[in-house]
């Protein structure tokens, strides 16, 4: 006596889902997953990031300690090259500074020696501070390199 059970064969959507996956999972295997475009943020980025979180004038010391531009701070500020000051708005302004940027709660400001001139804390303030500290600065250490 045997008994039978009744089934029916179908193929529904998990095993889909399955195929689907399987073949992605093949084609990362092989290729290496070079097909996915990753890329390593610039150091711009991180300190755009990093100035949301922590601060402008914290994010721009630590980009300049990764690009090993020499700087000093004084009643926190920091001077770089001797004649460039980058400070928080309420900080006094270094006499030896010829030219500043001066960060605010709602932006930031560029005194160049002749003319003040408003910017965004982001686009403005703090690629412009680090461009100026590019051209002003001194390298220090060699520059940090990561790998990954």
């Amino acid at each position: 006596m045997y008994i039978r059970i009744l089934y029916n064969t179908y193929f529904g959507a998990p095993l889909y889902l399955l195929a689907i996956l399987y073949a992605v999972t093949s084609v990362n295997a092989v290729t290496r997953a070079r097909w996915i475009v990753m890329r390593r943020m610039t150091i711009i980025e991180e300190t755009l990031i990093m100035a949301r979180t922590e601060g402008p004038i914290k994010a721009i010391k630590r980009a300049l300690d990764k690009i090993g531009i020499q700087y000093s701070v004084i009643n926190e500020a920091l001077i770089i090259g001797g004649d460039l000051a980058i400070m928080a708005s309420g900080a006094e302004r270094p006499k030896e500074a010829r030219e500043y940027v001066a960060f605010t709660d709602k932006g930031s400001m560029y005194f160049d020696g002749s003319s003040i001139t408003e910017l965004s804390i982001e686009q403005g303030g703090i690629m412009l501070a680090l461009s100026r500290a590019l051209v002003k600065g001194r390298p220090g250490k060699p520059p940090v390199i990561e790998y990954a």
